[in-house]
Parts: structure tokens; C-alpha cells; sequence
């Protein structure tokens, strides 16, 4: 008995080893619009599944991150030192609330108000230009 071709029941494309996207009945081009429709319509739904599923596979996660800092910078060493200097030249809130929660282990990123954090990257935008004008 011969295989019977199966075609995308979307775009009714006949899928093959290169344009099929896992054990789906649609190409990929169809299945990345699906998935993207659905992610706009179950946002939430799905951030809480991705949140159980990240606290459950902690090592996994963390090894997917290691490779994907050395794919993309060679090393994980050189993604965080580009992180931080990205951070620190775009004066971003998690640089901010790291700038003020640094000396007082008291103090608690969440618990700092947005004004505050506005206020110190202003203050920090500010000493910046004094330093290059002087």
C-alpha cells in the first residue's frame, strides 16, 4: 500500500520533510500564523503554562540560556559584559533599582515607586552630561 500524500489542511500545500512543522497537518508558514493568532488570543494562558514549565525544568532553561549567550557572544562572560554595558548606556529601570537597592540590603527592587526611578535616571542622565562637559 502506498503513502497518500497529505497536504496542509489550511493552505492545502503538499507538505514534505522541509515545509512540514512537527507532527501538525499544516506547513509551517501556516502553523507560525496560527500560533501567533493564538498567543495574541491565550497571552496570559500561555504565560502561566511557560511559568510552570520554566520552575519545573530550572536546569534545562538555564543550560538553553548558556547556549544561547555562547552561539551569540562566544562566551557567557562576554554576554553579560554586554548586557551590563547595554544596560548602563541605556540607563534602563533594572540599572536604576540596581543603583539604588546596591548599598542597602534592606531596600527591595519591586518596592521602589517608578517616579523614584525617574527621578534617579535623570539624576544619573544629568552627572553624565556635567562629566563629558567638564
Amino acid at each position: 500500500m502506498k503513502n497518500k500524500a497529505i497536504n496542509c489542511r489550511v493552505c492545502s500545500i503538499k507538505l514534505t520533510a522541509s515545509n512540514r512543522n512537527c507532527n501538525t497537518s499544516r506547513c509551517k508558514s501556516c502553523y507560525n500564523d496560527y500560533m501567533r493568532e493564538y498567543l495574541k488570543t491565550n497571552k496570559d494562558k500561555h504565560n502561566e503554562v511557560m511559568k510552570k514549565w520554566r520552575a519545573k525544568n530550572k536546569e534545562l532553561v538555564h543550560q538553553m540560556n548558556v547556549n544561547l549567550a555562547t552561539k551569540k557572544f562566544g562566551s557567557l562572560i562576554k554576554s553579560i559584559t554586554h548586557y551590563c554595558k547595554k544596560t548602563r548606556h541605556e540607563v534602563t529601570d533594572g540599572y536604576v533599582r540596581h543603583r539604588l537597592t546596591k548599598h542597602d540590603p534592606l531596600l527591595i527592587a519591586k518596592d521602589i515607586p517608578n517616579d523614584l526611578i525617574e527621578l534617579k535616571r535623570k539624576q544619573i542622565l544629568l552627572t553624565r552630561e556635567i562629566k563629558n562637559y567638564a
